[in-house]
C-alpha cells in the first residue's frame, strides 16, 4: 500500500483496481471477509477443536541442538530401563484402627528425632516472617505457631496414608525438643524452657559453621550414587563443638529452620510440613489429590491473616505447575476487560457504536482465522499463546484509529479521497505491523518448540489483522457512509450513529482532522476553554517546543538513554534462583523459589545435584522423516517428525552392529568404560545390563557416570560444566559406536533461548531498516537511531510510534512545517483516545498510546507471570516509545531536514502573502 503515483506502474494499477473494487462493491468485500475470516474458521475450530495444554513446561524442550537428539533418545529408553517404584496405595474406606494403630499414633505425636529424616529437604515447606530475632523467643509467637498443628489437623489427616510423620517441624517444636527436659512437642513448652533454649542456641551460634560442616556431608542430597552412606553420628573432636550443640536437631535448626543472617530485619523462618511435595509423590507413583495441597495452603493463608505475630511469605508444595492452567484462565478475564476498555475508547473516539463493533469483529476474526490455520500444524495450544490476545488488543487497534483519522467525511467521500486515505493507512500500518510480525515469525526457526508455536500463532494473527484492516474496515466505512448513514439521517437523526460527525473538518491524509476554530462564539464553558487550550497546545505550541528546544530534548533524553543502558548492562540478567517462574513475584510459591536459596543453607545444597553423564551402546533412531539431525557422535540419527508438535518423534530400534559375543567384545567395552572413568570430572559409579523384555536378548549397554560437577540455576556455572563435558567426552566418543547425554536439559534450553533472542533482534532490526528505507527514504536514519534508543530502554521491539511519525512527514515544505504536519497528522493515532464532546465542539488528541497503556494497566492485575510481564512491557514500552518518538525523533529529524531557504514551502509562502496583505491594509488605514 502507498501513494499510487510513487509506485511502479503495475503496482499502481493493482492498487487503483483494488481501491475501486472496495469503493464500488463494499457489500461483496464485506460478505467475502465475513465468510473467509469468520464463518469458515469457526467451522474448522468446531469440527477440529484445539486442546489447551495445562503443562507449562511442555514444548520448552529443544530440537536440532547439540544435546537434544541424545536427550530425546535417552528419554525414550529410560522408562523401560529405570522403572520407578510404582506403589498402589488403597485409601478406600478403612476399618477402625485397632489398639496397635492407636499406640503407633501416640508415638507419632513426638516431634523429636535423633537421626536425619529421610529426604527431609523434599518435604512440603512454608516460610513465615516476624519482625526481628527477639520475637523468636516470645511465648505469644511460639504459642500461635504451635497451634498450627490443631488448626490444620483435619487437612493433615488426608496425608496420613502417604507419610509416617504427624508433626509440623517448625521452630516451636525444635525448641521443645532442645529444651533441657526434652519435651514431646511444643504444646508442653514452658517459659523456663524458652529461656534455657535461647541460652543454648546463642551459645551454639559461634560454632554454627563447625556444626554445619560436621553433618552437611552425610545429608542425603550430598551423597554420590554408588557410594556408601556416611553416618551422621558424633562430630569429630577437631570440630570443637560443644556436646549440647552436636545433635541432629541443632544441626537442622541452623541448617533448615533459621536463616543465614540471624540479625536480618524482618526475620524469616522455615517450617516443614509432615508430608512430601506433590511432585515427590507423583514421581514415586502415589496418586495424591492436588486439592488437598490447595486446601492446606488456603488454611495457612487464613491463619496468617488472623495472626498478630507472623506473616506467611512463601510455600513449597510443587503444585504451581498444576495451578497454572486455572490461574491463566482466570487471568484471561483481564484480557476481556482490556478489550472492553479499548472498545469503549474507540466508540467514544469515533462517536460510533457500529464502527467500534466492526473493530471488535476485526480483532476477533483475526484470532479465529489464525487459530484455524494454526490447527493445521498442531492440535495443542500452549499456555504461552494466550499472550497473543493481549498483544493483539494493543497492536491491532492501531489501525482502527489511523483509518478513522484518515477517512474522508461523507461530503468528500469519492474514489480519489478514498484512495488517498487507504493508501496512507495501508502504507503506514504495513510498516508498523510487519515490523512486529518479523520478530514473531523468526521464532518459527527457534530450537524451542514452544517459541515456534508462539511465533506462528502471533505472526498469523497480526498478518490477518492487517488484511482485515485494508479490506473489511474500509468496506464497512464506505458501506455505512453510502447506505447506513443516509437512512439513519431520515429515520433516526442522531449523530451517535454516524461514523464521523458533521462538525469535523475535511479530512485528507495530508490535512489532519483539527477541531474548528470558534471565532464568534464565546467559550463560556470550562470544558470548551480546556478543549481550545489543548488544541492550541497540541497543534501550535508542541511543534514550536520540539523545534526550539531540540538540543535540550536530545541532550536530556540522551542522558536518560545512558542511564538506562547502564542499568541494562549491570542489572539485567537471567534468573539466578527461579528458572521457572509461573506467577508474579508476590505469589507464595514464587516467593519461596525466589528467596529460599538466599535465606536458608540447605536449599543450595539441595539444588546442587550431580551432573551425571549417561553412556549408551546399542540403540539408535529409525529414519522416518526429512527433518533429520546427524549427531556429532556419528552413531545415531535424531529426528523430529513435526516442527511444532513435541510428541511426534521417531522410534528407537536395536543396532545390529553392537554385540557382545566373545570375551574380546567384553574387554573392548570395559576398556572404553575405563577411558571414561579416568576423566577428571567423572566419579565412576554402578552399571547395569539391559535386556529385551520379550526375548531377554542382550541388546545394549548403558552406564551412569556420576561427576564431581553440580547443577546450578546460574547459566554461567552450567556453561562451564558443559564446556568441560564437551572437552572431555567429545574427543573420546567420536570414533566409538556409542553416544552420551546428560540428564539435564536446562542449559541447552537457556542457551537456545539466548541465541534465538539475539538472532531475532538482529534480523528484525535489519528487516525494519529495509522497510523504513523504502517507505521513509532518508528519514530512516533518524528513525533507526530512535528505534535503537527505544530498544535499549525497554529491551523490546516497540518502535511503531516512530514509524508512524516518519510516515507522516510531508515530502515538501520547510523543516518546521513538515514537523508540524507530522505532529498534526500522527498525534491522533499515536498519543491516546480521549474525546470531549461539548455541544457541537469536538477535540480529538489521542490514539493508540492511551489504548496500549490502558490495556496494559488492566493486565497488571493478573496473577500469572506471563500476563503480568506483557502488561509491564505494554505500559513501559508505550510510554518510552511515545516519549522518544515525539521528543527525540522529531527534533533529530528537524536537524537533518533541509531548512526553509533550501526548500520551497507553500505554507511559508501563504504566511508571507498574508503578512504582506495585512501590512498593506494597515498602511492604507493609516493613511
Amino acid at each position: 500500500m502507498g501513494d499510487a503515483k510513487n509506485n511502479p506502474p503495475f503496482l499502481s494499477y493493482v492498487f487503483n483496481k483494488y481501491n475501486q473494487l472496495v469503493f464500488e462493491y463494499p457489500c461483496v468485500i464485506l460478505f467475502f471477509t465475513v465468510v473467509v475470516f469468520g464463518i469458515i474458521p469457526w467451522a474448522i475450530l468446531v469440527a477440529f477443536p484445539m486442546q489447551l495444554d495445562s503443562n507449562p513446561e511442555k514444548g520448552f524442550d529443544t530440537r536440532g541442538t547439540q544435546y537434544s537428539g541424545q536427550r530425546l533418545a535417552w528419554a525414550e529408553l529410560q522408562p523401560a530401563l529405570l522403572q520407578g517404584s510404582r506403589v498402589n496405595v488403597d485409601i478406600a474406606n478403612r476399618s477402625k484402627r485397632s489398639w496397635a494403630d492407636d499406640l503407633i499414633a501416640s508415638f507419632s505425636s513426638v516431634a523429636c528425632y535423633d537421626e536425619p529424616i529421610p529426604a527431609m529437604s523434599y518435604l512440603s515447606q512454608f516460610i513465615i516472617e516476624i519482625t526481628e530475632y527477639e520475637e523468636l523467643f516470645t511465648s505469644e509467637f511460639l504459642t500461635e505457631l504451635c497451634n498450627l498443628q490443631s488448626e490444620l489437623n483435619v487437612t493433615l489427616r488426608h496425608f496420613d496414608h502417604f507419610t509416617p510423620y504427624r508433626n509440623i517441624f517448625h521452630v516451636a517444636n525444635f525448641f521443645a525438643c532442645l529444651a533441657p527436659e526434652s519435651r514431646v512437642n511444643c504444646s508442653y513448652l514452658t517459659q523456663s524452657d524458652i529461656v534455657a533454649v535461647r541460652q543454648t542456641i546463642e551459645g551454639c551460634i559461634s560454632h554454627r559453621k563447625s556444626i554445619l560442616d560436621c553433618r552437611r556431608g552425610c545429608q542425603q542430597h550430598h551423597q554420590m550414587p554408588g557410594t556408601p552412606s556416611l553416618p551422621c553420628g558424633e562430630c569429630k573432636p577437631e570440630f570443637h563443638i560443644p556436646r549440647n550443640c552436636s545433635s541432629q536437631m541443632m544441626f537442622d535448626l541452623f541448617y533448615r529452620i533459621l536463616p543465614k543472617d540471624l540479625m536480618s530485619v524482618p526475620f524469616h523462618l522455615n517450617a516443614f510440613l509432615p508430608f512430601w511435595t506433590y511432585s515427590s509423590y507423583r514421581n514415586q507413583g502415589y496418586d495424591v489429590d492436588v486439592i488437598n495441597y490447595e486446601r492446606l495452603q488456603e488454611q495457612l493463608k487464613e491463619i496468617a491473616v488472623q495472626s498478630n505475630t507472623f506473616k506467611l511469605k512463601g510455600v513449597l508444595m510443587d503444585v504451581k505447575r498444576d495451578l497454572l492452567l486455572e490461574a491463566a484462565i482466570s487471568d484471561s478475564k483481564f484480557s476481556i476487560i482490556a478489550g472492553i476498555v479499548v472498545f469503549v475508547l474507540i466508540a467514544v473516539y469515533s462517536m460510533s457504536l457500529t464502527y467500534s463493533l466492526a473493530v471488535l469483529w476485526q480483532l476477533t476474526s483475526s484470532v479465529s482465522a489464525s487459530l484455524a490455520i494454526y490447527r493445521l500444524f498442531n492440535t495443542d495450544f500452549p499456555l504461552l499463546n494466550l499472550i497473543v490476545f493481549v498483544l493483539l488488543i494493543s497492536i491491532g487497534s492501531d489501525g482502527a484509529f489511523l483509518l478513522y483519522n484518515a477517512f474522508p467525511k461523507s461530503e468528500r467521500l469519492n474514489l480519489v479521497s478514498f484512495r488517498e486515505a487507504l493508501g496512507h493507512t495501508g502504507a503506514t500500518m504495513f510498516l508498523t505491523q510487519f515490523s512486529t510480525v518479523v520478530p514473531f515469525f523468526l521464532n518459527i526457526f527457534s530450537n524451542v518448540i514452544a517459541f515456534r508455536s508462539f511465533g506462528l500463532f502471533a505472526g498469523l494473527t497480526l498478518i490477518l489483522n492487517y488484511l482485515l484492516l485494508i479490506s473489511f474496515l474500509p468496506a464497512f466505512l464506505v458501506f455505512q457512509q453510502k447506505h447506513v448513514n443516509p437512512w439513519l439521517t431520515r429515520s433516526l437523526p442522531s449523530s451517535f450513529w454516524f461514523c464521523f460527525s458533521s462538525v469535523q473538518s475535511t479530512s485528507a491524509p495530508d490535512s489532519p482532522r483539527l477541531p474548528p476554530r470558534i471565532g464568534f462564539d464565546v467559550l463560556n464553558s470550562p470544558m470548551e476553554r480546556a478543549c481550545e487550550l489543548l488544541r492550541s497546545l497540541l497543534y501550535e505550541v508542541l511543534p514550536i517546543v520540539l523545534v526550539q528546544g531540540r538540543y535540550i530534548w536530545l541532550g536530556s533524553l540522551s542522558c536518560l538513554l545512558a542511564l538506562c543502558a547502564f542499568l541494562c548492562i549491570t542489572e539485567l540478567g537471567l534468573p539466578q534462583y527461579n528458572p521457572l517462574q509461573l506467577f508474579i513475584a508476590s505469589n507464595l510459591h514464587e516467593y519461596y523459589d525466589n528467596n529460599a536459596e538466599k535465606l536458608f543453607h540447605f536449599v543450595a545444597d539441595k539444588i546442587a545435584l550431580p551432573l551425571n553423564v549417561r553412556l549408551i551402546w546399542g540403540k539408535l533412531w529409525c529414519i522416518r522423516n526429512i527433518y533429520a539431525f546427524i549427531s556429532i557422535l556419528g552413531m545415531n540419527t535424531i529426528k523430529s517428525l513435526s516442527h511444532f508438535d513435541p510428541r511426534q518423534i521417531s522410534f528407537l530400534k536395536a543396532n545390529s552392529d553392537f554385540h557382545v559375543s566373545h570375551i574380546s567384545d567384553l574387554n573392548l567395552l570395559a576398556n572404553q568404560l575405563k577411558m571414561f572413568r579416568n576423566n577428571s570430572a567423572v566419579h565412576y559409579g554402578s552399571k547395569f545390563w539391559p535386556e529385551s523384555n520379550t526375548t531377554f536378548e542382550f541388546i545394549g549397554y548403558t552406564a551412569l557416570l556420576p561427576t564431581t560437577l553440580k547443577y546450578s540455576h546460574r547459566f554461567s556455572n552450567l556453561s562451564k560444566s558443559f564446556e568441560l563435558f564437551d572437552r572431555e567426552f567429545r574427543s573420546n566418543v567420536s570414533n566409538l559406536p556409542m553416544w552420551y547425554t546428560t540428564e539435564w536439559y536446562a542449559h541447552n534450553k537457556i542457551r537456545s533461548i539466548i541465541s534465538d533472542c539475539k538472532q531475532s533482534v538482529i534480523i528484525s532490526f535489519i528487516v525494519v531498516l529495509v522497510f523504513a528505507a523504502v517507505i521513509l527514504r532518508f528519514k530512516c536514519v533518524c528513525a533507526m537511531i530512535t528505534i535503537g534508543v527505544i530498544l535499549v530502554l525497554v529491551v523490546g521491539l516497540s518502535f511503531d510510534y516512530t514509524l508512524h511519525y516518519g510516515a507522516s512527514v510531508a515530502d515538501k515544505g520547510c523543516a518546521f512545517h513538515r514537523i508540524q504536519s507530522s505532529v498534526q497528522k500522527s498525534t491522533v493515532p499515536v498519543a491516546m483516545a480521549a474525546l470531549s464532546y461539548v455541544m457541537n465542539f469536538k477535540l480529538k488528541i489521542t490514539g493508540t498510546y492511551f489504548s496500549s497503556v490502558l490495556a496494559g494497566s488492566v493486565m497488571l492485575l493478573a496473577q500469572t507471570h506471563a500476563f503480568h510481564q506483557v502488561a509491564v512491557f505494554l505500559v513501559v514500552s508505550s510510554c518510552v516509545s511515545f516519549l522518544y518518538a515525539t521528543f527525540f525523533f522529531l527534533p533529530l529529524l528537524y536537524i537533518f531536514l533541509p531548512t526553509g531557504a533550501q526548500k520551497f514551502c507553500k505554507r511559508c509562502e501563504r504566511r508571507h502573502l498574508l503578512e504582506l496583505s495585512n501590512l498593506q491594509r494597515s498602511t492604507i488605514l493609516g493613511t
